[in-house]
């Protein structure tokens, strides 16, 4: 993508706080941004910069109002700042967040979602998305015995599940080939 630039006409930039802070990412931020590689929006017309939100909505640094469809690309599946869920991180932070070793937290929390999930004998916890598709990915091959997994949309950013450009080694676009969801012909 090339280096975003703003509007050649003399009205000012839609978005001129999200503007700023982007000129000034671009300085001291690989890209500018902190997204999946990728910038996923033009800063010269859309604003990149959020600074609240609120169940199911977002507010950009110059005081637009959003719907928030992505929720932070996964974990806010109850929308931002819940009133339940905050309450119990607070709680939670008054004792420690991220201890060292288990919680047994952990164990009531498994016990309650195995049931939901047939077939499923056992849970665990992971970090962040990346390692979890990873942590799949293995279990896969370990499962089935085979190397190759087809993959298709984002799934983190580990070497296995990046596009394929110069800086991820050699190889792995024959054991993690991509496909397309639009073209299912593109997986055979």
């Amino acid at each position: 993508m090339n280096e975003p630039s703003l509007p050649s006409s003399d009205e000012p930039p839609p978005y001129p706080r999200s503007w700023q802070l982007h000129e000034r990412a671009r300085q001291i931020i690989p890209g500018a941004h902190h997204l999946s590689g990728r910038p996923l929006v033009d800063p010269a017309t859309t604003p990149m910069y959020l600074e609240r939100g609120e169940r199911g909505h977002a507010w950009d640094v110059d005081g637009h109002e959003y719907i928030d469809l992505v929720m932070a690309f996964g974990p806010y599946l109850l929308g931002y700042a819940h009133p339940e869920v905050d309450r119990a991180a607070r709680e939670q932070g008054e004792r420690g967040r991220l201890l060292s070793m288990n919680h047994p937290m952990h164990i009531r929390f498994i016990e309650e979602l195995l049931p939901r999930f047939p077939g499923a004998e056992m849970g665990v916890f992971l970090r962040t998305g990346s390692d979890a598709t990873t942590a799949a990915l293995r279990i896969a091959r370990r499962a089935t015995g085979r190397r190759r997994v087809a993959r298709c949309g984002y799934h983190g950013w580990h070497d296995w599940c990046l596009p394929l450009e110069d800086f991820v080694p050699s190889g792995l676009d024959e054991q993690v080939p991509e496909f397309s969801a639009r073209e299912p012909a593109t997986l055979a």
